[in-house]
């Protein structure tokens, strides 16, 4: 889930609130996902800090039976039907997913009215945006266009070197993929190429494996190129796209942990047609003079600091009230602490110091620090072949036909890593 739809989804349930149409009601969050998540956690942060048109939620239903019986922060995961009926007016439904639709007809026919019991709290794009509509059509055949007059520019600047692009700002998406093209490209003889982008981390990312041949383009500008790229055919584009999404109809991602494949797995065999073994983690040291002076001009302590981070977009965790007893401990037994921090939505952890530190650094920064805790994100990936001692969170829910730590464990991905793992 992006940053963009975190932030919506703060505003949007501030508004529902403010307005007291959760007070005194039974909420519960239809979805088990990412976003229904954030809700929670956002409606627990709410509830401490301010009484007034506080909610609690109480669980959280979902279609999906292997999640029916579960757990997701400490909350039972209930079957719609078998939790909201018989109809109870006091019920107060908040719904976060593309699917909202198809959702709001089924609560209907309990008797459940939007706008009175039901709530989106934040729309959310099915990603194709396809269908037979004419007016649909041509506008996928114009940005097609744009983004085949951007591959041709790109092609004309880098000497017709072969295009890998990369859709989204996943930095651990983007990690796998930059451990595994020197492979790729000895393996499809590929002598010259250039990775597509489109924020600035992502290029800090691939320069850990050394790739230097990079282009950054807009998200609009991404989107056009794989438009193209599938209209015109891979092939006949001298591309590639560097996710499980594309260019496939069904994702590939749908594959997560059928017969135990995990995320490294997956992006391997599925993108790459390669191994595990195949994979060549980056150097350590190439920031290493830059984070030395970092530690000098925050008087932070080499080998006795502790990295928090408790923020990550596809998942949410232990609560703010856990971390700081983390941080209590470690700094009870004389280390420095610090919480990463990209901006204000991601404040730093009470008795920590905010740090920010670029993508590219990360590795070292971790390994110079000597310890590091956080939420399972892309940001453990860049710090997993780190000698510090790590321990990484995970939540406790389904993915695909597992969990999400079964699919997206270090220690599954990466056989015989040293790493604490811990499910929440």
């Amino acid at each position: 889930m992006t940053g963009k739809y975190q932030e919506e989804i703060k505003q949007g349930l501030g508004r529902i609130l403010e307005e007291g149409k959760l007070a005194g009601k039974r909420v519960v969050i239809f979805g088990s996902n990412g976003p229904a998540e954030q809700m929670a956690s956002f409606l627990e942060c709410w509830d401490k800090s301010s009484g007034i048109n506080s909610a609690h939620v109480e669980c959280f239903v979902d279609n999906n039976r292997k999640k029916q019986g579960t757990q997701v922060m400490g909350r039972p995961v209930y079957s719609p039907q078998g939790y909201l009926t018989p109809f109870d007016g006091d019920i107060r439904i908040l719904i976060a997913s593309k699917y909202y639709s198809e959702m709001c007809i089924e609560l209907e026919s309990y008797g459940y009215r939007q706008g009175e019991h039901i709530f989106e709290v934040v729309h959310i794009e099915t990603e194709g945006r396809n269908s037979l509509l004419m007016e649909t059509f041509k506008g996928n055949v114009k940005k097609a266009e744009e983004g085949f007059k951007l591959l041709k520019r790109i092609k004309e600047k880098t000497g017709g070197a072969y295009v890998f692009l990369c859709p989204y700002a996943a930095l651990g998406d983007v990690y796998l993929a930059g451990g595994y093209l020197e492979s790729y490209c000895q393996k499809e003889k590929i002598n010259s190429y250039v990775v597509v982008v489109i924020t600035e981390a992502c290029v800090e990312v691939l320069g850990m494996f050394g790739i230097t041949c990079v282009e950054k383009v807009t998200k609009d500008g991404m989107e056009a190129l794989v438009k193209a790229c599938i209209f015109m055919g891979l092939k006949e584009c001298g591309a590639g796209i560097l996710h499980q999404r594309f260019p496939y109809p069904v994702a590939l991602g749908r594959a997560g942990n059928y017969k135990g494949i995990d995320f490294n797995g997956l992006f391997a065999a599925g993108i790459f047609g390669l191994e595990k073994k195949d994979f060549h983690m980056p150097a350590k040291g190439k920031y290493l003079k830059e984070v030395e002076n970092m530690f000098q001009e925050t008087g932070i302590k080499k080998g006795k600091t502790v990295l928090l981070s408790p923020y990550a977009n596809t998942a949410t965790g232990p609560t703010a009230k856990f971390w700081e007893e983390r941080a209590r401990e470690y700094l009870d037994r004389g280390y420095s602490v610090v919480t990463n921090s990209s901006g204000e939505r991601e404040p730093a952890i009470e008795g920590t110091e905010k740090v920010f530190i670029p993508a590219g650094w990360m590795l070292d920064f971790v390994e110079y620090a000597g310890c590091f805790e956080g939420l399972r994100s892309g940001l453990c990936d860049l710090v997993a072949s780190s000698g510090a001692e790590k321990t990484i969170y995970y939540p406790g829910r389904v993915y695909q036909d597992g969990t999400f730590y079964g699919f997206y464990g270090l220690r599954n991905m990466w056989p015989g890593m040293d790493v604490k793992e811990v499910v929440v």
